[in-house]
């Protein structure tokens, strides 16, 4: 069958109006590595820049890993300099960059070339940046995201849009990609390691998919793609369930409202709650769900997130609490400690309110600080007839343990006054003048 251009050319520009892709009037970065995907699209978008009337330029990184990156380079710097764009043009050492991080060169790549996009989007105010990514590419990165345990949402794999990220060809067979190529005279450069099968993706690429072509026929690639689509629309009618069912915005989840999920259920809400925000194996998905589950007490993380299962709650936590001892000395006037503003002047009159506590001067003893507690803490709470350890009024007002070390203590040398938000203590003879403390959130 002979290859037209002109549907070609049609069916990538129909995706790129229809899904909104690229608008009139946007600024648009397109990552231009020379290769025959980025230099088909600059010659599509190039076509579609007229009527559009969108602004463009590229960006090209050297990672200087291969003798002719240079030269591609200066390919790159020259095409834009052909159709009179601006070219961000970056040479990094990703191979150094891998070491020194104890990263694959994959991912030191990737995170390099990220990171200057995100920079060059936000100094440029660029509305939309335009990747190269075929339909093959999609369909290697679910066999690695397979091979490596991912859960559903990798399975999926990329997507046209996602968020300022745009991939035209993403529906695009790389065999037609080459044809219009040919078709077109479009210039592009090779990239040797695509050959190289020490990388994971071109093994896949250019071992395993290779011997699924030859064993279910070359169109396998559509069929698996078909699939992934599946995949993403199941993903979506999850994530949309969650979100309009569960609150994501907490702190912490009651741990019998947890346990009565389904599993499904339960598995989604972790992937939005904890996991979206590192790439996610089905054991850590299953991991974080026994813990949940069976666990009375603990904690665990995933990447930078903690979970900590206490009591009757369950937290999820960028990071633990610190522990560390703190004294502060209270002084006239406004005081800063804990995240509190605390409020130090003496009166003739006593105040007592939620915020606030009088204490006679002549009871005090020493100066007054706040600080977290310490071990053996007691004191006289109001109206509750007797000492009491400070721990124990934790237990009794069901603090978890993680966050009882974070609780300001009002305190003299010997005596503690107010546990703060939980209990005052009892203050015997109230004779002026008086110390009126007033704390509020800072």
């Amino acid at each position: 069958m002979s290859f037209c251009m002109g549907n070609f050319l049609d069916k990538i520009t129909e995706i790129i109006l229809n899904n909104e892709l690229i608008t009139k009037d946007e600024r648009v970065l397109l990552s231009f590595s020379g290769g025959v995907d980025s230099s088909v699209l600059l010659d599509i978008i190039m076509k579609l820049k007229e009527s559009l009337n969108f602004e463009l330029c590229l960006f090209h990184l050297n990672h200087n890993i291969r003798p002719e990156a240079r030269m591609d380079q200066i390919f790159c710097e020259k095409k834009a300099k052909e159709y009179g764009l601006k070219i961000f043009s970056y040479s990094e050492r990703v191979l150094e960059f891998a070491s020194d991080n104890s990263l694959s060169i994959e991912e030191a790549a990737r995170n390099i070339r990220y990171k200057i996009i995100n920079n060059i989007v936000n100094e440029n105010k660029i509305d939309k940046v335009v990747l190269g990514h075929n339909l093959d590419d999609n369909v290697e990165t679910f066999f690695l995201n397979l091979f490596r345990g991912s859960a559903l949402k990798g399975l999926g794999g990329m997507q046209f849009k996602k968020g300022i990220f745009v991939r035209p060809l993403l529906g695009t067979a790389k065999s037609s990609i080459y044809k219009y190529a040919n078709s077109s005279s479009v210039d592009y450069v090779e990239d040797s390691t695509n050959q190289d099968n020490m990388y994971s993706r071109n093994k896949i690429r250019n071992i395993f998919i290779e011997q699924l072509k030859e064993e279910y026929g070359n169109d396998i690639i559509k069929r698996i793609s078909g699939t992934m689509e599946l995949l993403r629309e199941d993903e979506k009618f999850f994530d949309d369930y969650i979100c309009d069912n569960i609150e994501l915005d907490k702190d912490f989840y009651f741990k019998d409202d947890l346990r009565k999920l389904d599993d499904v259920i339960l598995n989604r809400f972790l992937l939005k709650k904890v996991l979206s925000r590192k790439d996610v194996t089905f054991k850590q998905v299953m991991s974080v769900n026994k813990f949940i589950r069976k666990s009375d007490s603990g904690r665990m993380s995933i990447g930078n997130i903690w979970i900590v299962n206490q009591q009757d709650k369950v937290f999820f936590l960028d990071k633990l609490p610190d522990k560390t001892e703190v004294l502060y000395k209270l002084k006239l006037g406004k005081n800063h400690s804990l995240g509190l503003e605390i409020n130090y002047k003496i009166s003739e009159e006593a105040v007592f309110d939620k915020n606030t506590i009088s204490i006679p001067l002549n009871q005090i003893n020493g100066d007054l600080v706040i600080r977290n507690r310490r071990s053996g803490d007691k004191f006289l709470p109001y109206n509750m007839g007797g000492t009491k350890k400070v721990k124990d009024l934790l237990i009794d007002e069901k603090i978890p343990r993680i966050f009882r070390d974070e609780i300001p203590i009002l305190a003299d040398d010997i005596r503690i006054y107010w546990v703060y938000n939980i209990r005052k203590a009892h203050i015997k003879e109230l004779k002026a003048p008086f110390v009126v403390i007033s704390i509020k959130e800072d």
